[in-house]
C-alpha cells in the first residue's frame, strides 16, 4: 500500500510537471514572441491549494492511523515515506 501511494504521488508530480511543459510550449508557439521573457511559473491546484505544496501534508492522516502502530511512520511531512520516526536499531 506504502509503494502504491509512493508511486501514485511520483506520477501525480509527473504529470504536473508535463502539464507545464505543454503550457510553455503553447504559449511560447502563439506568441512566437521574440523577446525574452522571464517563463511564467504555473501552478496547479486542487482545491484552491497549490497542489505541490499540499501534497506535503496529504499523508499525514497515517500518522494518526492505525498503520502508525505497525509502522515507524515519520512526524515530518514526507510524502514519499522516506524518514523514518526512529532510527532502526
Amino acid at each position: 500500500m506504502i509503494a502504491e501511494l509512493r508511486s501514485l504521488t511520483i506520477s501525480a508530480i509527473d504529470n504536473i510537471k508535463d502539464w507545464r511543459e505543454f503550457l510553455l510550449r503553447l504559449q511560447k508557439y502563439q506568441t512566437k514572441s521574440v523577446e525574452k521573457r522571464r517563463p511564467q511559473q504555473l501552478m496547479f491546484y486542487y482545491d484552491h491549494l497549490n497542489y505541490l505544496i499540499k501534497i506535503r501534508s496529504d499523508t499525514h492522516f497515517i500518522n494518526h492511523s492505525i498503520l502508525n502502530k505497525y509502522f515507524p511512520f515519520s512526524t515530518k511531512f514526507d510524502p514519499f515515506f522516506v524518514y523514518p520516526q526512529k532510527a532502526l536499531e
